[in-house]
């Protein structure tokens, strides 16, 4: 049994590469700094945080006849 062990190649894990061999670096859209993340949207985290602080928050308008059933719901919440 040993003499099968001697011949087989020894099972290595594979390292983690941190020296950026994998991941090429990409143009930014919008700043056109070099990267290597960028987002669907083609920009890079900076950018990306920058873009979603200047969106607009989306606001949903509450109609009257909603606030009317409300009342009819409320016994339903739980105490």
């Amino acid at each position: 049994m040993a003499a099968v062990r001697e011949n087989q190649m020894k099972r290595r894990r594979r390292v983690r590469q941190t020296d950026g061999r994998r991941s090429d670096t990409k143009i930014c859209k919008v700043c056109q700094n070099e990267t290597r993340w960028l987002s669907v949207d083609g920009m890079c985290w900076d950018c990306t945080v920058n873009a979603a602080k200047r969106k607009v928050p989306l606001y949903i308008e509450i109609q009257e006849e909603d606030q009317d059933n409300f009342e009819m719901y409320s016994g339903s919440a739980g105490n």
